[in-house]
């Protein structure tokens, strides 16, 4: 059985959420989560609705935003299922390629994500929604396999981990820097990973922010100040 985290902040009209959240499930064992991080529009009312009818869905209200890398700590440690994937609701990636690799779960802990293909200024369209934040996309995954010397070829796609790796992990992060905080963790505690292409898909609703100006500083800041701790001083 698998639990879903689904992250979202004043986009229920935008996005569509009954539509969005009815083509998330894999199984009806499935739990998803879905967090309404401090929206201000109708997305609470809508998510309460879409409950009443889908006994799998729980969601959960911060009364502020409280950002991603909250909410994926938070879920994190609420998880009741055997596997855990986590994601914003306007998701960008085709999670169904994962479905042929399940069987290799029996011989890896971990499946992740990555998009296909050599991650370069002449392919940066095909792997975010505009050519800048593709740029930022880079800069991002080359800071942080530079500095923290991981093999992996992607750091900002799904991942599909057992709860009981991720739920002792002390995390830290409060932004985008949140899912590579838990590779990179899982990593050095000798977990194994098998990298599952996965495409990027540009939205046609809503509109990512991980490349506003604030979400860029704070996450630079994540990966700078915890390369200190962690790599340089050993203190993770």
């Amino acid at each position: 059985s698998d639990w879903r985290l689904f992250h979202c902040l004043g986009r229920a009209a935008s996005l569509g959420l009954y539509e969005a959240v009815d083509g998330l499930l894999w199984d009806a064992a499935d739990q998803l989560d879905l967090f309404d991080d401090g929206s201000s529009d109708r997305t609470w009312t809508i998510m309460g609705e879409l409950a009443a009818t889908r006994p799998w869905l729980r969601p959960i209200k911060n009364e502020r935003n409280r950002g991603p890398g909250y909410c994926y700590r938070t879920g994190i440690g609420a998880a009741t299922k055997t596997y855990f994937m986590a994601q914003t609701v306007d998701w960008a990636y085709d999670i169904d390629a994962f479905k042929p690799h399940f069987e290799e779960l029996r011989r890896v802990d971990i499946l992740q994500g990555v998009r296909p293909g050599e991650f370069s200024i002449s392919t940066l369209r095909n792997r975010s929604d505009s050519f800048y934040k593709g740029i930022v996309s880079l800069t991002n995954y080359t800071l942080i396999r530079v500095l923290y010397r991981l093999p992996f070829d992607d750091f900002q796609n799904v991942t599909i981990c057992p709860t009981r790796l991720a739920q002792p992990l002390h995390l830290k992060s409060e932004g985008s820097f949140t899912n590579p905080e838990v590779m990179m963790k899982l990593y050095w505690s000798g977990a194994s990973f098998l990298q599952v292409p996965v495409l990027f898909q540009k939205r046609g609703r809503g509109k990512g922010t991980g490349t506003r100006v604030g979400a860029i500083v704070e996450s630079i800041g994540d990966i700078l100040g915890n390369w200190v701790r962690w790599v340089v001083l050993g203190a993770y």
